[in-house]
C-alpha cells in the first residue's frame, strides 16, 4: 500500500505538469495558495513515515498505485510517457526513489528546484526556492529568464567551467539530454569565434526543446534578455572580431567589442568608418608596418583574399609616388568586394563617404619642422666666436627636401644641435605618417654638419670638428654617405698636429701637407668653401634654404 502512495505521488506530479497554462492560473490568488497549502500539508502527512523499497518494487510497472483496478491500468501507460519525457534526468541520473522524494505536487517549484540541480549542482535552499517559484507563479519573470539568473550567478560563475562544461550544462539544462558530439563541437566553434558564452546560452535558452520543458511544468518559457551589445547582433559582432584578427592580429577584448558594436548597432558608424577605426589605431600604427604590409592587410580586409601581383604592385607605386594611406584605404573602402562582404554581414559599408583625415607629404614635413623648432628652438648665428667659434648655435638648423629615393615624394633632410651634439635625419612620409629613414649625429664639442653634392646617387654629409680655442686641439672632418637606407662613415680625417701626433687619413698616417690638401679639396665640395669669415655667407645661404624649404611646405 505504501508503494502505491508514493506511486500516485509521482504520477500526479508528472501529470500536473502537462498543461500549458499553470494551473493557478485559472482559480483565484487566495484559491490557489489555500490548495497549494492543503497539497503540502498531505504531502508532508504522507513522508512523516519514510517508506524503505527495494529498486525491484520501485521499478515494478506491473504493480501499479491502486485507486481501482481498472484505474491502476489507465495509469500506467500515462507514467511512462509523461515521466520519461518530462523528467528524463530523474529516471537517467538519480534511482526512482530519489526521484520520488525530491518532486513536490508543485511542478512551478520543481522547474525551480531542477535548475538548482542541473545548473548549480545542488538542492535547493528553502528560502531560495520559495524566491523564484514565487516569481514565476506571480509572472513577473518566465522559464528562461529565470534560468539566466542561475546562469548569472556569482555561484554559478564561480565554478570556472571550461567550455566544454559549460555546453554540457546547457545541453542537460535546456534540452533534457547529453551533449551529441557533433553539437558539441558546433558550439564549441561559436566560442572559439568570438562570441560569448550568454549568447551561446540564449541559443539554447530559446530552442524548441526548453520550449517543451516549460511547457512540462506549466509555465511560459519568454526569452533571455542580454544587455551587452556584442550579445545583440550576431553578424554585427562577428564583424567586428574579423576586424580585430585581421587587423589587430588578436582576440576582442570584451570592452572594446561591446564600444564597436554598439556603434554599428545604433548606426553611429558604417563598417567603413568602424575598419579605418581599427586599421587608424595606435594599436595598428605601432606595427611600423611597411607599404608592402599595410597593402597585404587591405587585401585581406576589404577584399577578404590575397594580393595579386599586378594590383599590389601599382597601389605599392601609387604610395611611393605620394598617395597616402588613408586615401588607398578609402579605395579599397568603396571596392566591390566590400560591398559584398558587408552585405553578407548585414551591415551598411560607407561606400562614397570619404573617411579620416588626407595628409600630404608637404603637411606631415611641415609639421614635422613646426615641432623640432617649438622643441629646440631656431639656430642662430653667435657673436662669441672667441669663445665658441660656431656659425650657430643650438636648434634647428638646417632643412631640405632630397630625393633619396627615385620616382617617389621627397624626404625631409633636417640638421640640428642639441646640447653641443650635431644630429642630422632623414624622414619619409609613408602615406600615413612620417618615418625616420636615417639618423647621425657627431658626439663632438664643437661641429657642424655639412652637406655635399650628390654624387653616383648617394648624398654625403660631412662631420666637422674644429678646435675650440680653449681646450680642444684636434681638427677631425668625417664624410658619411646616405644611400636611401642608412647613414654609415666612408671617410675619416684627423689632424692631430696640435696633439704632437701624426695625421691619419682613413687610418693611415700622413704629412700635414697631404692632410691640408685634402681637407681643402673637401671644403671646396661642400657649401662652405673656405673655413672662417665665409661662414657667415655660408650660413646666410643655409637660411635661404631654409626659406626655400619652407615656403615649399607653405609654412
Amino acid at each position: 500500500m505504501k508503494n502505491k502512495q508514493i506511486l500516485s505521488l509521482l504520477l500526479a506530479g508528472c501529470m500536473a505538469a502537462a498543461p500549458v497554462v499553470p494551473v493557478y492560473a485559472a482559480t483565484s490568488a487566495a484559491e490557489s495558495e489555500e490548495a497549494l497549502m492543503q497539497e503540502s500539508e498531505e504531502i508532508l502527512d504522507m513522508q512523516e513515515a519514510p517508506v524503505q523499497e527495494s529498486e525491484e518494487d520501485l521499478n515494478m510497472q506491473e504493480a501499479p498505485a491502486e485507486e481501482s483496478e481498472a484505474d491502476e491500468q489507465d495509469n500506467t501507460p500515462v507514467y511512462k510517457e509523461t515521466c520519461e519525457a518530462f523528467f528524463p534526468e530523474f529516471l537517467e541520473k538519480e534511482t526512482l526513489e530519489d526521484s520520488v522524494a525530491s518532486l513536490s505536487s508543485d511542478p512551478v517549484q520543481n522547474f525551480v528546484s531542477r535548475l538548482y540541480s542541473n545548473i548549480l549542482g545542488r538542492n535547493a535552499d528553502p528560502n531560495g526556492l520559495a524566491a523564484w517559484t514565487e516569481v514565476l507563479k506571480s509572472g513577473k519573470e518566465q522559464g528562461a529568464k529565470v534560468a539566466q539568473g542561475f546562469i548569472e550567478s556569482k555561484e554559478f560563475q564561480s565554478r570556472k567551467m571550461s567550455d566544454t562544461e559549460y555546453i554540457e550544462i546547457l545541453y542537460d539544462t535546456f534540452l533534457g539530454r547529453d551533449a551529441d558530439a557533433a553539437g558539441l563541437k558546433a558550439w564549441q566553434n561559436v566560442l572559439d569565434s568570438g562570441l560569448s558564452r550568454m549568447h551561446v546560452f540564449r541559443g539554447f535558452a530559446e530552442s524548441p526543446e526548453f520550449t517543451q520543458i516549460c511547457q512540462s511544468y506549466g509555465i511560459l518559457r519568454g526569452n533571455a534578455v542580454l544587455t551587452e551589445p556584442r550579445d545583440q547582433n550576431e553578424n554585427i559582432t562577428k564583424f567586428v572580431i574579423r576586424c580585430y584578427q585581421l587587423c589587430l592580429g588578436r582576440k576582442a577584448d570584451t570592452d572594446g567589442l561591446n564600444a564597436w558594436c554598439s556603434v554599428l548597432l545604433n548606426g553611429q558608424n558604417t563598417a567603413k568608418e568602424v575598419a579605418h577605426g581599427f586599421l587608424f589605431s595606435d594599436e595598428f600604427l605601432k606595427k611600423n608596418l611597411s607599404n608592402s604590409a599595410y597593402m597585404e592587410t587591405l587585401y585581406h580586409v576589404f577584399m577578404d583574399r590575397n594580393p595579386d601581383s599586378a594590383g599590389w604592385r601599382a597601389w605599392i607605386r601609387a604610395i611611393e609616388n605620394g598617395q597616402s594611406w588613408i586615401s588607398v584605404f578609402n579605395d579599397f573602402g568603396d571596392s566591390d568586394e566590400f560591398q559584398k562582404i558587408c552585405a553578407s554581414y548585414g551591415i551598411q559599408s560607407g561606400k562614397g563617404t570619404f573617411v579620416g583625415t588626407e595628409q600630404t607629404w608637404q603637411q606631415a614635413y611641415a609639421e614635422k619642422i613646426q615641432e623640432y623648432e617649438q622643441k629646440y628652438g631656431v639656430a642662430g648665428i653667435t657673436n662669441d666666436t672667441e669663445t665658441y667659434p660656431q656659425p650657430f648655435m643650438s636648434g634647428l638648423s638646417y632643412m631640405k627636401l632630397v630625393n633619396f629615393k627615385e620616382n617617389s615624394q621627397p624626404q625631409l633632410l633636417l640638421v640640428y644641435v642639441d646640447d653641443w651634439i650635431t644630429y642630422a635625419e632623414v624622414w619619409n612620409y609613408t602615406g600615413h605618417d612620417l618615418t625616420l629613414l636615417a639618423s647621425e649625429h657627431a658626439q663632438k664639442f664643437n661641429n657642424l654638419y655639412i652637406e655635399l653634392p650628390t654624387i653616383d646617387g648617394n648624398t654625403y654629409f660631412a662631420s666637422h670638428q674644429y678646435p675650440n680655442r680653449r681646450t680642444a686641439k684636434v681638427i677631425s672632418f668625417d664624410i658619411y654617405g646616405y644611400s636611401g637606407n642608412d647613414f654609415k662613415k666612408i671617410y675619416e680625417m684627423i689632424d692631430y698636429t696640435r696633439l704632437d701626433s701624426a695625421n691619419t687619413i682613413n687610418g693611415k698616417e700622413v704629412s700635414d701637407d697631404d692632410w691640408n690638401d685634402m681637407y681643402e679639396k673637401w671644403l671646396e665640395a661642400s657649401h662652405w668653401s673656405t673655413f672662417g669669415e665665409i661662414y657667415e655667407g655660408s650660413w646666410e645661404e643655409a637660411v635661404s634654404q631654409n626659406q626655400a624649404t619652407k615656403s615649399l611646405l607653405g609654412l
